[in-house]
């Protein structure tokens, strides 16, 4: 096969609701700041608390500014993000206890 540089491309993303499809799209056509794309696909896991309050403000709910200030107050980070999930054992996520405490005090987060 010949190498050529690709200068379009048509890309579908497909999956359930949440699971940040939306959010990818976004990372990936950003006209922002091109040059810190590979940045933009570091493991969640490495997240500092402002990437995650960034992340927060833009899911476009109603709730998104008030989750971004629970995640700022709460000082959470990328690497203790999975904490604030319960994961069953089919696989079914839910808030953890101590997300539902953190909520207590967000009453526009409903749990």
């Amino acid at each position: 096969s010949e190498k050529t540089a690709v200068t379009r491309i048509r890309l579908m993303v497909c999956g359930h609701g949440g699971v940040g499809k939306s959010t990818f799209a976004r990372a990936i056509t950003s006209e922002n700041d091109p040059s810190g794309f590979q940045a933009s696909l570091s493991p969640v896991a490495e997240w500092g608390t402002d990437r995650l309050v960034d992340w927060a403000s833009r899911l476009g709910t109603l709730w998104a500014d008030v989750a971004a200030r629970l995640i700022s107050d709460e000082g959470i980070t990328g690497k203790y993000l999975a904490n604030y999930v319960d994961t069953d054992s089919s696989g079914n996520s839910s808030p953890s206890e101590l997300l539902i405490s953190c909520c207590g005090k967000y009453h526009s987060i409903d749990t």
